[in-house]
């Protein structure tokens, strides 16, 4: 059976790195977990971002799941265009 950590590092339980009226995320080994009711907002995504960079800086692999509510409404056009950069730099870390 693998490990998701390293040598004999132990779990860790899950820590809360940003949360708002609509959004959460939060960490759990190698995993960023978010939640979201509605679309992404600056604090969000910048958060989200910086947690993924670390995340990626101190493990061998990491994963990110995103839970959006099924009543949120879709982003609007430039929120689209945030997430897309932010997607897309992540890719380029």
């Amino acid at each position: 059976m693998s490990s998701m950590t390293s040598g004999s590092e132990a779990l860790r339980p899950p820590t809360i790195v940003y949360s708002d009226e609509s959004h959460v995320t939060g960490t759990f080994a190698n995993v960023v977990i978010s939640s979201s009711v509605a679309e992404p907002n600056r604090g969000y995504l910048d958060n989200w971002f910086s947690t993924c960079k670390r995340l990626i800086a101190a493990q061998e692999r990491a994963a990110a799941l995103i839970v959006i509510d099924s009543t949120a409404k879709p982003p609007g056009d430039a929120v689209r265009v945030e997430i897309n950069g932010v997607m897309t730099s992540l890719g380029r870390e």
